[in-house]
């Protein structure tokens, strides 16, 4: 409440839809969005900025023009010098007020940018396929939204500086003209010979700069790894072997980052303050040379534009190695805007997913909410996308080849590399598909038990009617609401309450039926405070089984139309998955009228179910009743060994 308001526009979230309309408006005609689309929603700040700048750059001339008349006229004409020393004292003041508008203006901008990039990647990510996340690594995607939005969003100071700094330059050489003849083209000259090392330069620190991002993303999601299994690391006493690869880790990226800082540091070197006081030297010795007289109003004056001339030559390294790693960050969220979403289907595939269901239809037994018609599904491989090499490296086309063999293998090679077809854009899989499912029908408010061996399928069944592992072939009907119950249940940090509602509205009627159907009334009356209990992060105060109960209960209380429960009765004891089935799952449970589909080992409880469905090697090999099926054969067909 005590925090001051934000302007209108600033919001981060409104500042994201707008950024989000802009990007699908052009993301399919446009290369690089991000530099028409910043142009589009800052363009009046980018003007206003950009004039104040502008003003500044003009004042900054005036008193370096002024000091050599200044001088001339101190003892002939004393009032016309105190005009120009009036002139001198205030174009200072108000290059200040313009820098400070500059400085407000610009800052906003960044503001502005940054806030609505990080809800623009965050939503992103959260819409991201599984190939895409398995191309991305968790540090990786940690990075992006915070390292690379962040340094967008200060790139707008060095934007200004890319007209600025020859705008300076230009100026200075011809108030240097002015004063010194051609001896004013020193600067030029110099700036020239340096012009390949520079590129050569720039070229080094943008590659370092995509490595350096690279170590990063990997230490990173290592750190992350480690936090997350730290007790386990604990009991386990993996203590130091796990420092040694965060310190193998940490040492590539300290190596990288010293040598980019070294490159930094000679390229300050080049363009720096001694490079300054060389081109001064170098251009009043040409001028010498050539016949001129050196006064006391052309040294001043000459001395005042040289450290005009000093500001574009001494932001010219920060400007390079900046607008270097800008392009690497802006590369990077591109290419992470631009990958696959989970809507995202290519032609062979249909997908239909959560279309609501009529009240009155509901209650026909002939509706099929899971409808599944020779499908295909394959996970993609793991393992992090190299993106930054991309543009980090040169392109290969420029690099030599002593054997001109070597060099058509090597074109042929390529040719091949790009005729080749990606996975997603054909229907013809490289590897074979790890589920096929060639007829799945469950019809409206039937319980349906999923068993087999372990990685027969099963879980990955739940994820292809989820729409969550890519589509090959097939079509998969997905009708009405869906409640999932993972097979590691997800903990909110919060009350047990706020844990089974989960954000809904609470009804204490509704809320005592699902606590009583999943077995929590004796868990709620041993905490310190019942329902009202709060959960530490992940459950670290919960047992196993407390957990795989209230994720049972928070989809139990969503009063979902399909319910997918990924082995919930692994984490309880014997007795409490019983009471599970009868009260909460089987046909008398709370959830009798809704569609169930469960993944489990347990078959002792294939009596409950309406429809058994055995799966083998990624296939769904017997379906029927539990009454087609023996005990033997369920117990057989759940065996570890396949």
């Amino acid at each position: 409440e005590d925090a001051l308001h934000l302007c209108v526009g600033d919001d981060p979230q409104q500042m994201c839809e707008t950024i989000g309309d802009s990007w699908r408006r052009r993301f399919e005609t446009e290369k690089i969005v991000f530099v028409t689309s910043s142009w589009e929603i800052h363009k009046r700040f980018l003007l206003r900025a950009g004039f104040f700048h502008a003003l500044e750059i003009s004042l900054g001339f005036v008193a370096p023009r002024m000091i050599q008349p200044l001088i001339d006229n101190l003892d002939s004409a004393p009032s016309t010098s105190l005009v120009y020393a009036a002139c001198v004292a205030l174009a200072p003041i108000l290059g200040s007020l313009c820098n400070s508008q500059f400085d407000m203006t610009s800052n906003r901008i960044g503001y502005r940018c940054t806030g609505g990039y990080t809800c623009f990647v965050f939503n992103k990510i959260i819409r991201l396929s599984q190939t895409s996340l398995a191309s991305y690594g968790q540090g990786k995607l940690v990075n992006i939204m915070q390292v690379d939005t962040q340094r967008v969003s200060r790139a707008f100071f060095f934007f200004f500086y890319l007209w600025s700094m020859p705008v300076m330059l230009i100026g200075a050489l011809v108030l240097l003209f002015q004063m010194l003849g051609w001896a004013c083209l020193m600067p030029v000259f110099v700036m020239f010979c340096t012009y390949k090392f520079n590129q050569l330069l720039t070229t080094r620190l943008m590659t370092l700069g995509a490595g350096l991002n690279r170590c990063r993303d990997n230490r990173v999601k290592l750190f992350t790894e480690v936090l997350h299994a730290l007790r386990l690391c604990k009991m386990l006493a993996w203590e130091h072997q796990l420092a040694d690869m965060i310190d193998v880790k940490r040492r590539e990226e300290m190596k990288l980052l010293n040598n980019l800082k070294y490159w930094q540091t000679v390229l300050g070197l080049l363009f720096g303050g001694s490079a300054t006081a060389i081109v001064q030297l170098a251009t009043f010795s040409v001028y010498i040379l050539f016949g001129g007289e050196l006064t006391a109003g052309v040294v001043f004056s000459s001395l005042a534009i040289f450290d005009m001339l000093q500001v574009p030559m001494s932001l010219l390294p920060i400007t390079v190695q900046y607008l270097a790693q800008t392009y690497v960050s802006v590369m990077r969220i591109e290419k992470l805007l631009r990958a696959q979403e989970v809507d995202d289907r290519v032609p062979e595939v249909s997908f239909i997913r959560a279309r609501p269901m009529a009240a009155k239809a509901v209650a026909k037994p002939v509706l099929a909410p899971v409808r599944i018609q020779n499908a295909q599904f394959l996970w993609p491989k793991t393992g992090e996308d190299d993106s930054d090499e991309d543009f980090a490296q040169p392109p290969a086309q420029t690099r030599r080849r002593c054997c001109e063999r070597f060099r058509r293998r090597q074109q042929h090679a390529e040719a091949l590399l790009e005729s080749g077809d990606n996975l997603m854009n054909t229907i013809v899989p490289q590897r074979a598909p790890q589920l096929s499912i060639k007829t799945l029908q469950i019809l409206q408010g039937k319980f349906v038990l999923v068993t087999g061996a372990v990685g027969a399928g099963k879980s990955t069944l739940l994820s292809a009617i989820l729409g969550e592992i890519p589509q090959l072939l097939g079509t998969v009907e997905l009708l009405g609401s869906v409640a999932y119950c993972s097979q590691i249940p997800w903990i909110l940090q919060g009350t047990v309450q706020h844990n089974i509602t989960f954000g809904e509205t609470f009804d204490e009627e509704r809320f005592s039926q699902v606590v009583e159907a999943c077995c929590l009334t004796p868990d709620l009356r041993q905490l310190a405070n019942g329902a009202d209990t709060v959960i530490g992060e992940r459950g670290i105060n919960l047992s196993g089984g407390q957990k795989a109960r209230i994720g049972l209960a928070r989809a139990a209380y969503s009063q979902a139309s399909v319910y997918l429960l990924d082995d919930p009765l692994s984490a309880v004891d014997a007795h409490v998955a019983a009471s599970l089935v009868s009260n909460c799952l089987g046909p008398k449970g709370y959830l009798a009228n809704k569609t169930r589909i469960l993944v489990s080992h347990q078959t002792q409880f294939a009596s409950e179910a309406d429809t058994v469905l055995i799966m083998r090697n990624g296939e769904i090999v017997a379906a029927g009743p539990a009454s087609e099926f023996s005990k033997e054969e369920l117990q057989s067909a759940a065996a570890s060994d396949r």
